[in-house]
């Protein structure tokens, strides 16, 4: 559960206003197995430990600013390029020929945005990690991010979201993709324009977006998805496709459905992606099984399978205990 702060900052010289703050976070250990191309690995770790700060601002006049800044990797691990510790894992002898380890794990940045909203609608200025894709579908299952579809990527991005019109939500957003940086973009990253839509009105949702490209060898890409919630279950879908200006067009699908029994999720999720210049099509199964122990903390077993055409047949099995504050 988030812990919110509500402090009063009084500053003379700028005048600033009340401003309430939330601080939350999350962390997640387990036991991962992976067999691909015939190379097996194994074992427990860290699989995320982050901390989110959020500051909500009334400007008055109907003006709300918003700004949120993450920071992930706060673990220590030996698993680094920095640190005392050897290609090896052998202990750095210092110069009184003790054995020392430093466990100083990278902590990274993660997603980022500055937002001010009104009658007028909505401009976020964010850096986020994302996909154009379908990844990251929801549920106990696992997502498909690296093994059937795109990985994620980080993302410049500014959008304006129109006010609703009733059940109705359009953004229309500018993207750098990449890398994240002041003034990369000038750089020649790759540019986008986009248009979404999307609708929720009870147990229905639904986006639909389209993505124009400049100063890259993508012509366009678009994307449709749904999701029904019908209490037993919850089921849902989309379709992606990108079209390229030499390798043609790239179709992804996802479909998948959780059922809630208490406690209990069960999650399965089927993605494809159809072959794209010399890469092959792909299909992917996973099932998932999450167990609840309270509000912010539970269990998770999901195993993946996923194939390239003429490819091996990859898995991947993992064990997750995760709690959120």
């Amino acid at each position: 559960m988030k812990k919110t702060l509500v402090a009063i900052a009084v500053l003379a010289s700028a005048g600033a206003a009340s401003a309430q703050y939330t601080l939350s976070g999350g962390y997640t250990f387990g036991y991962k197995a992976t067999d691909v191309a015939g190379a097996k690995s194994a074992g427990f770790g860290n699989d995320g430990a982050s901390i989110k700060l959020t500051a909500v601002e009334d400007l008055g006049n109907g003006l709300t600013a918003t700004a949120s800044i993450s920071a992930g990797g706060l673990v220590r691990s030996t698993n680094t390029a920095t640190g005392n510790v050897k290609a090896d894992k052998s202990p750095v002898v210092d110069a009184n020929g003790n054995q020392t380890y430093s466990h100083s794990g990278a902590v990274d940045g993660e997603n980022a945005n500055l937002a001010l909203a009104g009658g007028f609608g909505k401009v976020t200025l964010a850096t986020n990690e994302g996909s154009v894709t379908l990844s990251g579908w929801q549920g106990p299952a696992s997502a498909f991010d690296g093994k059937v579809l795109s990985a994620n990527s980080v993302r410049d991005s500014i959008s304006y979201e129109l006010p609703k019109f009733g059940d109705f939500t359009v953004t229309l957003g500018y993207t750098e993709d990449s890398d994240a940086g002041l003034g990369y973009g000038i750089d020649g990253a790759d540019k986008s324009f986009s248009i979404a839509a999307a609708y929720a009105s009870g147990p229905l949702s639904a986006r639909a977006s389209y993505a124009a490209y400049k100063e890259s060898d993508n012509d366009g890409a678009y994307s449709i998805r749904a999701s029904y919630n019908a209490g037993v279950v919850t089921v849902g879908g989309g379709f992606a496709q990108l079209n390229h200006k030499s390798k043609g067009e790239r179709r992804d699908f996802v479909v998948g459905g959780n059922i809630p029994m208490g406690a209990l999720t069960l999650g399965l999720n089927y993605a494809s992606r159809s072959a794209f210049g010399s890469d092959a099509s792909k299909t992917g199964t996973s099932l998932g099984v999450s167990y609840a122990l309270s509000k912010t903390m539970g269990v998770n077993f999901a195993t993946t399978g996923w194939k390239a055409k003429g490819g091996s047949s990859d898995t991947e099995t993992t064990v997750t205990v995760s709690k959120s504050f």
